[in-house]
């Protein structure tokens, strides 16, 4: 055992060991931090991409119920156009199909757009 500056040289090597696992240490705590934030941010996204989404879906769903109010208006004036039977003015039912095509074409361009 050399000494050198009075430090017996297997402490001396014994330092550097640890020097050397305590900087591979502080490089990983770094590659783990910088993980970490990656997936915070990844998180963040997903958590802000299912938000729009639900944002959506809800216009979705108010949409489809006025379409399906629509529809059930045109449906009772069928069955009353129906219980009129015949003698009754024809322009009531031409007025009906007319109304139903319209909530048709619109409930159309409503899903698509």
């Amino acid at each position: 055992m050399t000494h050198r500056g009075g430090v017996p040289e297997d402490l001396r090597r014994d330092e550097d060991r640890f020097e050397d696992e305590y900087d591979e240490n502080d490089k990983i705590i770094g590659e783990i931090q910088m993980r970490v934030t990656t997936l915070k941010n990844t998180v963040s996204a997903i958590h802000t991409e299912l938000q729009s989404q639900n944002t959506f879906l809800d216009t979705m769903r108010a949409g489809m119920e006025k379409a399906k109010a629509a529809l059930g208006i045109a449906s009772n004036k069928l069955g009353q156009v129906i219980k009129m039977g015949p003698g009754k003015p024809i322009w009531k039912m031409l007025g009906f199909a007319m109304l139903m095509v319209l909530l048709i074409w619109l409930f159309y361009f409503k899903i698509r757009f």
